[in-house]
């Protein structure tokens, strides 16, 4: 019902309404696809206290471990600039996938955390995740935000040469 949303006019906000009303009522049909669907929907309009609503349900949920789960709360926190809940989150992850190193990595950029934002790129590389298109945007986003057109080019020179 809450994927369902999507049809319609304000898919993230009637989302986000409908999930407010199931988790009132003690609806206890939320999958982990179902919550990770309200969590992106929260990250997209910025619905942090919602957001926050939603992670409390994982938990009680169960599927705090899930991490299809994880990867979206990371992503919420991050889209809501709050990159330090972001980085919990990430560091409760047991297998960090590309997607959820990506999106912290963006995060860091996002906020202007230059520092972060290459060290959790090394930490990427070293735990053997080659990066994509995605992270590259993010990192030379981070190199510009930070003013070195050397390093950025430095970054985009050792992704291409593999």
């Amino acid at each position: 019902m809450i994927m369902g949303c999507s049809q319609v006019e304000n898919p993230s906000k009637e989302s986000i309404f409908l999930f407010k009303k199931l988790n009132e009522r003690g609806y206890p049909g939320l999958n982990s696809f179902t919550l990770a669907f309200v969590l992106k929907a929260c990250s997209i309009v910025s619905a942090l206290e919602e957001g926050r609503q939603v992670h409390s349900r994982v938990f009680r949920s169960g599927f705090g471990s899930s991490p299809f789960v994880q990867t979206a709360l990371v992503n919420m926190y991050a889209k809501c600039e709050e990159v330090s809940l972001a980085q919990l989150v990430f560091d409760e992850i047991t297998e960090r996938n590309l997607i959820a190193w990506s999106t912290l990595i963006g995060g860091y950029s996002r906020a202007g955390l230059v520092d972060e934002t290459f060290e959790l790129f090394r930490g990427m590389q070293m735990a053997g995740v080659e990066p994509d298109q995605v992270t590259m945007v993010s990192v030379v986003s981070a190199c510009t935000f930070a003013g070195s057109l050397d390093m950025s080019r430095w970054f985009m020179l050792i992704w291409r040469s593999g």
